[in-house]
């Protein structure tokens, strides 16, 4: 059997969180540390069965999905990555994160590894209140020629 070394995040050097993986590639935190880390934007893109067949009405996308993810990286890396779906509701624009997300992150909570559903529960949670639809929208339009589409920081996501 296989001896795992696992790391959890260490004090803040110099204000930032020093990122060091367990040998099975994972980075243990608690919810409460992922909340500090100060999360960048990497890459979006539109889903490529998608491309090309934007569902319109009346010359308007109406749906539009796609990816996103998002690092920290101090001594080593955490990503975070999801599946996001752009859709209109009663003439309404609304965008959701979706599906599980895919990361290097494993919460803890009293000092042992969440399951993995849980892990899976607390990651779209922690999704749902970052600030990332106008930073992907924007990114996946521009790539496309079409410029910034929403002015605003942050948009309320769909219940």
């Amino acid at each position: 059997m296989r001896n795992l070394t696992q790391y959890t995040l260490t004090a803040p050097v110099d204000g930032l969180s020093l990122v060091r993986a367990s040998n099975d590639g994972l980075v243990r935190l608690t919810l409460e540390q992922l909340h500090s880390l100060p999360l960048q934007h990497l890459l979006s893109g539109i889903d490529n069965e998608v491309e090309g067949k934007v569902r319109c009405v009346a010359a308007q996308v109406t749906e539009l999905s796609g990816y996103t993810e998002w690092f920290y990286e101090n001594g080593g890396a955490v990503t975070l990555g999801w599946d996001w779906r752009w859709y209109s509701e009663i003439g309404i624009m609304r965008c959701e994160a979706r599906g599980v997300p895919r990361s290097n992150i494993q919460l803890r909570e009293d000092g042992y590894d969440v399951s993995p559903k849980r892990n899976d529960q607390l990651l779209m949670g922690f999704i749902s209140q970052l600030c990332w639809i106008k930073r992907t929208l924007n990114t996946v339009c521009g790539n496309q020629g079409l410029g910034d589409v929403l002015p605003f920081d942050c948009y309320p996501q769909s219940d």
